[in-house]
């Protein structure tokens, strides 16, 4: 998704500009989402699947309909994007002169060409996207637009999407209360992997991972610390070395995401192929002439404005196949 920049800056820029702004977050990292850029307005997920018992014994004719033994399907899920901005404005280079030279736009930049010095803008882009993205990772896991007073509101999240959807497997005990600790962790992780072992197409799927916040990570480390003994514990009993998960509970590994909220566990496919994922992110320019500009307040103004637009929204497919244990009120 090559950007394309209109304004008085001269400089060097990132290329996938506005990607960035989510790709930051630590959930495209560790490879826990799908993320779809590059297209226009609208953008339909392709849900293939296939049933039935598909292997059976050769017969050199085949006769329609009596030996099919399969039964293939489509379908197609939309990702709503929500139009948002980053808008900034009184910024005035030439004020910052006596605290950093490099930042002190020329005479012919400020005076003749009236741009806007280079060094500015990667600053300022710098520190806006690792802003921005790390705003993106909350509200892409719990982003909430209907709760009146949701902290994280930009737009729909994953666990927003999918609590509205449902269908999912909910792991959580009947009557299971209160929040997650070191005593309880390893329990509620077995509820969920036990979910994921009576789907064998889930637990078997070289994608299938477990996804916590960092505060719940943090219990399941605490158990593992306290677990008395010097025999196997759920976190070593498989091969750590042949697996990219930070962390294991038994054969699955699991993966603290920034923004992910806690007394949450979230068991699926996840990847950043869109057809091996059930949780998706898309991202595109609002418009791609003038998605980015740094320029002028006016012509004969010393003082600049910053603005920044994109689309961004996210997406579910089959929520069959995802476990959730939710504890949360």
């Amino acid at each position: 998704m090559a950007q394309s920049i209109t304004s008085a800056f001269v400089g060097d820029v990132f290329e996938d500009l506005l990607t960035a702004l989510v790709l930051r977050a630590d959930i495209f990292d560790k490879n826990l989402a799908a993320l779809h850029t590059g297209f226009n307005r609208n953008l339909y997920l392709p849900i293939i699947s296939v049933t039935g018992t598909l292997v059976q014994d050769y017969k050199a004719q085949p006769t329609l309909t009596t030996d099919s033994s399969g039964v293939p399907t489509y379908a197609e899920e939309l990702i709503t994007l929500t139009d948002k901005m980053v808008f900034i404005d009184t910024i005035t280079p030439n004020g910052w002169r006596a605290v950093w030279n490099e930042f002190a736009p020329s005479f012919n930049e400020l005076m003749l060409e009236m741009q806007v010095n280079p060094e500015i803008t990667r600053a300022f882009i710098q520190k806006i996207v690792a802003r921005v993205s790390n705003n993106n990772a909350f509200n892409i896991w719990q982003g909430d637009t209907t709760t009146t007073g949701a902290t994280y509101a930009e737009f729909d999240g994953l666990l927003t999407k999918l609590l509205a959807a449902g269908g999912y497997i909910d792991a959580k005990p009947t009557g299971t209360t209160g929040s997650f600790t070191a005593s309880n962790i390893n329990d509620y992780l077995n509820d969920v992997r036990q979910s994921m072992l009576a789907k064998p197409e889930l637990i078997s799927h070289p994608d299938n991972k477990i996804v916590v916040s960092h505060t719940t990570m943090g219990l399941y480390q605490d158990a593992q610390v306290a677990i008395s003994g010097k025999g196997a514990t759920q976190s070593n009993i498989t091969d750590f070395s042949s697996n990219q998960g930070e962390m294991l509970f038994y054969d699955i590994p699991v993966y603290a995401s920034a923004g992910f909220p806690d007394d949450v566990i979230l068991g699926t496919r996840m990847s950043m192929d869109p057809l091996n994922s059930t949780l998706h992110v898309g991202m595109r320019n609002v418009d791609d002439a003038e998605n980015v500009k740094f320029e002028r307040v006016n012509a004969y103004s010393e003082t600049y404005f910053f603005k920044m637009a994109y689309s961004i929204g996210t997406e579910i497919t089959t929520p069959e196949d995802i476990v959730l244990f939710d504890l949360r009120a």
